[in-house]
């Protein structure tokens, strides 16, 4: 897999880099607009994500709640490591969400992929129901929200 950097310069205003690290489809380039690939963003090669997934959601919460409300997915929560702050590069970010009337898995895959192109990183995301009920109770009292 590919990474794109597109670099946007506008004379208004400072340069807007935008990273790519899954497909990505991007409109036709505007005057001021560089794409590039990028082929060395980490020293562990076939590593999919280049920040860890706190990282991610310290810069995407907002657009993240966003998405999630698209979705209409209400009381969206974060639990596993990024709330411990055990996580790593490989880590995922594990998000809780309460599943509206009619939510299909497959909206479940659709609102995670798209997490996942945003962030750039593995998300996963869940409702109460598909927790075992070995831990369940444990991560509805400790997740907090997004």
């Amino acid at each position: 897999m590919h990474k794109w950097l597109v670099t946007q310069t506008r004379a208004c205003c400072p340069s807007t880099v935008v990273l790519f690290s899954s497909l990505t489809t991007v409109g036709i380039p505007s005057y001021g607009t560089r794409i590039e690939r990028v082929t060395a963003l980490t020293d562990k090669p076939g590593r999919g994500a280049i920040m860890k997934p706190s990282e991610a959601l310290a810069i995407y919460r907002a657009p993240l709640r966003q998405l999630m409300n698209r979705y209409g997915f209400t009381h969206p929560r974060v639990f596993g490591s990024v709330l411990t702050m055990t996580d790593t590069e490989d880590s995922d970010l594990d998000l809780l969400v309460e599943p509206a009337p009619g939510t299909t898995l497959f909206m479940l895959v659709g609102v995670e992929e798209e997490a996942q192109r945003l962030t750039g990183v593995r998300v996963s995301v869940l409702t109460p129901g598909f927790l075992s009920p070995k831990f369940r109770d444990k991560v509805l009292a400790r997740a907090e929200p997004l």
